[in-house]
């Protein structure tokens, strides 16, 4: 009955099928409890989306120690060098390309191969030398 509803203009003046098959499009929603949603809404997965919101810590911050020091990274505060770290140029220090230990880095070779006596030859002399001397 007419009597029964509350906006009885507004019901009259719909002009778009509301059974389960149509699918009719309204300017606004408004809802005041949950809202499940079978599908997309504009295009997202509010579902899935919604699970990964909820593994975000409440009022998370990316700036936050705790968060940053969980990643594995430093904030500026923790570092006391800064201006250098944030100076820091690559091409300042040998690359991959160059060579990884400092005798090869410069393209010296290898001063083992080229008779430069290492540590363990320079203990072995200094062994030698003391025996001799006695």
């Amino acid at each position: 009955m007419d009597s029964e509803l509350t906006d009885i203009t507004a019901v009259k003046a719909l002009n778009q099928g509301v059974a389960t098959t149509d699918s009719p499009t309204f300017a606004a929603v408004t809802s005041t409890g949950n809202v499940t949603v079978g599908g997309t809404v504009d295009g997202r997965d509010v579902a899935a989306d919604g699970t990964k919101l909820d593994t975000v810590e409440t009022n998370a911050d990316v700036t936050d120690t705790a968060n940053v020091t969980a990643a594995g990274a430093l904030m500026d505060s923790e570092v006391t060098n800064l201006d250098q770290v944030k100076a820091f140029d690559s091409s300042d220090y040998a690359t991959a390309a160059q060579g990884t230990k400092a005798d090869t880095a410069h393209g010296w070779g290898d001063h083992a191969a080229a008779g430069y006596t290492t540590a363990a030859a320079a203990e072995s002399n200094a062994l030698a030398l003391a025996i001799a001397l006695g």
